[in-house]
């Protein structure tokens, strides 16, 4: 990898590089603390200082780090880098939270510290999962900084409204459960007041919601009044009162090591006093700024460093900060998804994510170039790990994309699978020294390993079977990694339209989601306990989610008989009354800020219902509505929703299917179906869209269901129907005529696409690539070169999606398996994708 010389054939695998992973992050510390000293054994030339430990987050790793690098039995000097103030000592990085909130704003992320520190925690007699639930609160009640009102009269962002608002939740939440009837007409009246409650289903518990309310507003309370300018006795009497009472110390020998020493960094303040009065001079009055200033000195030198940096012993830190510096031997931990490289979250002030300029670099791109000199910084050896399961919330994870990235290419240099060492859970685990230790075996010394089967042996722990096992793989340490079933079964006796949908869209991705239970809201999860600013616009996914849900209940009036100048004055007055309910709970700006955001979702909807220059929009789509029966939803199988019509269990194949769909019209004489969706996106070909295929399913499905019943009964049977979508700029309609028995026909092909572990790479998205060949379209000799470049070129649009930020991928889940595109695509994509391209666009105004 140093060399980047390209062999002539394959390489042979040496144990240079390693990549482990290990079951939760103390395992994973545990792993290169041993790793570190079974080296400095071997090879006596190694120096401390020739090793470095590298870490993704230096604040999660630090407390792990400090435990185990600090055991007698196995203690190694060490020295940190820009460990991070919270690094430290717990005592310590509440002393600080303490200050930072006395002389802050009270911001969200500032409080959140101190909820979350060990000693605070202690000594309220909270838990983990209490705190966690208060930063849920903190988050939905829209808390941003500030205690009382501001400066103009408003609660609003503050934690007062937060407490009111909690409160009050409570007490209408209790009061509803015994109400009845009267439930939904008090729900409304409270949604509508200035300041409207919050509930859920945590706060039903009275004291779990005193205790949040009782507690923050003590520690504000007492924080208030250390704000002014005090003599230093005062200042010193006032601080020890505070962390006495919010900071327990009995929590290790560090915290009250380090309450000793805060202790006596209050007494110089008495001191100061007293030197202003042997002087002559009238006491000093310090400010909360001074006392930091004081104090900080110390939290920084008594939090237990080892030596300095680079100098003695190892060095730990983060990638950050150590990404460039040359070490024989480079640890790099914490490489699973999500940590790193890190989630590439946007705000509105990044301008980047507007216009990207030269030179530009974002959060995704940074970490890889770091990652980057951090391979090339290693000079001996170097070993990745990641933590493949979270024992608390018993996750698994998988490698991050920069690991997975390395993963491939030692695999392409040694011409096979580059094995991954997966670590038992102990580090006494007897398969450590059976014959299925082998791949665990690649960190360990043949000679130590033998000396403590050995001592194992000779102590009775190890039978004479599994001595021999020992001694076998001593001599073959190969991994074997099992392979992935070729075929499966449906693990499943439901299938839902969105499963067909999925499996037509992107069938591996459609099987990972399954399999691997993930959905792209865990993908795209942003960390808010850090936002300290109140919102200035609406966020831009949830504006337009607010302009389609106004656009589906104008839909709704019209189905239901209303006029389109009534339904337009509804739904721009829904608009208004869903924005002030934002405001008042505080997720949209106010004043003039809430003005110019109101107005921009008023134009949005406005742009909706006019459409473009070349298609007309929602607003003559709506006049030219012609059947009269109307349903709002329509459901099939088991999701049958409250106020939808219920049309039967359509089976196929032994599979119940079940989905449910809104806005449907239907001919009350012949039974033909329209469907009216708002979706978006913009207006491209005449072909249909992605956006269609879920209503095509449903229909389909429904066919599949009046197949079962008598015809009289029947809401579409063998008549077309339409899908009608409004995008963003205008209007496209697509009708199709397909029997009851085609229907069951295709489905049968799709159930079996969803339920098996089908790893065919052949993405609607991408075949609808207006630059791809038209599969669906005649086979005629002219289109023999595309059918052979067909599977070539999408691979080559899959490639470059994939290529993209993950925060920008469609497809983000099929980059987990190395699927190919099958050679014979073009055949392919057209049988699976015919029958729903065969669709006769309806030109519906003239």
């Amino acid at each position: 990898m140093l060399t980047r010389a390209a062999p002539d054939g394959h390489t042979s695998r040496d144990d240079s590089i390693t990549v482990s992973a290990c079951q939760g992050i103390h395992r994973e510390v545990e792993c290169v603390q041993q790793a570190i000293l079974l080296a400095l054994g071997q090879d006596t030339s190694l120096e401390l200082t020739d090793i470095a430990v590298l870490v993704p987050n230096i604040d999660q790793y630090w407390p792990v780090v400090r435990q185990l690098f600090d055991r007698t039995e196995a203690q190694l000097p060490y020295c940190a880098v820009e460990t991070g103030r919270s690094s430290y000592c717990a005592y310590a990085d509440g002393v600080r939270a303490l200050l930072t909130l006395a002389e802050g704003r009270l911001t969200r992320p500032e409080v959140v510290s101190l909820l979350r520190n060990n000693c605070f925690l202690s000594s309220m007699r909270l838990t983990r999962d209490e705190v966690d639930q208060w930063v849920v609160w903190i988050e939905k009640l829209a808390v941003y900084h500030g205690f009382r009102e501001q400066p103009s009269g408003s609660v609003r962002f503050t934690w007062m409204q937060a407490f009111r608002r909690l409160r009050l939740g409570h007490i209408y939440e209790t009061d509803m459960a015994a109400l009845g009837e009267e439930y939904d007409e008090l729900a409304l009246r409270t949604s509508q007041l200035p300041l409207p409650p919050y509930a859920d289903l945590a706060s039903l518990d009275e004291e779990r919601v005193g205790q949040f309310g009782a507690i923050l507003e003590a520690l504000f309370a007492r924080l208030e009044g250390v704000r002014s300018s005090q003599t230093g006795g005062q200042w010193a009497a006032a601080l020890s009162a505070l962390a006495d009472t919010f900071l327990d110390d009995s929590q290790s020998y560090a915290d009250a090591r380090m309450r000793r020493r805060v202790r006596r960094g209050l007494e110089t303040l008495r001191e100061y006093d007293v030197c202003c009065g042997h002087l002559g001079r009238a006491q000093s009055r310090l400010t909360i700024e001074d006392v930091t200033a004081r104090l900080e000195p110390l939290l920084r030198a008594g939090s237990g460093s080892h030596g300095r940096a680079l100098a003695s012993g190892v060095t730990i830190g983060p990638i950050r900060a150590l990404h460039c510096l040359p070490f024989r031997h480079i640890y790099v931990l914490g490489l699973q998804e999500g940590s790193f490289p890190t989630r590439d979250t946007q705000t509105t002030l990044d301008l980047r994510a507007v216009r990207r300029r030269l030179g530009d670099l974002s959060r995704l791109e940074q970490q890889q170039y770091w990652f980057l000199e951090t391979l090339v910084s290693a000079r001996q050896r170097l070993s990745l790990s990641y933590v493949c399961r979270d024992l608390q919330k018993d996750q698994v994870h998988h490698p991050g994309s920069a690991l997975q990235a390395v993963l491939d290419y030692l695999g392409e240099m040694t011409g096979e699978r580059f094995p991954l060492t997966m670590m038992p859970l102990k580090a006494t685990s007897g398969r450590y020294f059976t014959e299925e230790a082998g791949p665990w075996m690649t960190q360990l010394d043949r000679d130590v390993w033998e000396v403590a089967v050995a001592e194992l042996a000779a102590a009775g722990q190890l039978s004479a079977k599994d001595q021999a096992q020992a001694k076998r793989s001593i001599a073959r340490r190969q991994s074997q990694l099992p392979e992935a079933s070729e075929e499966a079964q449906p693990d499943c006796d439901r299938v839902t339209v969105d499963d067909l949908y999925w499996a037509l869209y992107n069938p591996v991705q459609a099987t990972l989601r399954r399999h691997l239970r993930l959905y792209e809201a865990d993908l795209t999860d942003a960390d808010t306990t850090t936002f300290d600013q109140e919102p200035f616009i609406t966020d831009k996914r949830e504006a337009l989610n607010l302009v389609l849900d106004a656009c589906h209940e104008m839909i709704d009036q019209v189905g239901h008989g209303e006029t389109l100048t009534q339904a337009t004055a509804l739904g721009t007055q829904w608009i208004a009354d869903q924005h002030a309910m934002r405001q008042a709970a505080g997720h949209a700006p106010d004043e003039e800020f809430g003005n110019i955001d109101r107005h921009a979702l008023l134009d949005k909807l406005g742009q909706r219902l006019k459409g473009g220059d070349r298609s007309p929009g929602l607003e003559d789509l709506l006049q030219n509505i012609a059947q009269p029966d109307y349903h709002a939803r329509v459901s099939l199988g088991s999701e049958q929703r409250a106020g939808a019509f219920h049309c039967g269990n359509p089976e196929i194949a032994e599979i119940e299917l079940a989905g449910d769909l809104r806005h449907v019209w239907r001919d009350p004489e012949t039974g033909a179906c329209e469907h009216l969706d708002v979706v978006r996106g913009k207006i491209f070909g005449s072909d249909p869209t992605v956006d269609a295929l879920r209503a095509f399913l449903f229909f389909l499905t429904l066919k599949v269901a009046d197949s079962a019943v008598p015809e009289e009964e029947r809401m579409i049977g063998d008549a077309p129907f339409t899908v009608t979508l409004a995008f963003d700029g205008g209007v496209r309609s697509w009708r199709w005529s397909i029997s009851m028995a085609a229907s069951a026909q295709f489905l049968q092909k799709v159930v079996l696409v969803a339920g098996a572990a089908n790893y065919q790479l052949l993405p609607l998205r991408n075949a609808l690539d207006r630059n791809m060949a038209k599969p669906w379209a005649d086979m005629t000799i002219a289109h023999e070169a595309e059918r052979e470049q067909y599977a070539r070129i999408l691979t080559e649009r899959i490639t470059e999606e994939n290529d993209k930020p993950w925060g920008a991928k469609n497809l983000k889940l099929q980059s987990l398996l190395p699927i190919e595109v099958p050679d014979d695509a073009y055949l392919r994509v057209r049988a699976r994708f015919q029958l729903f391209m065969d669709a006769q666009p309806v030109r519906k105004f003239r």
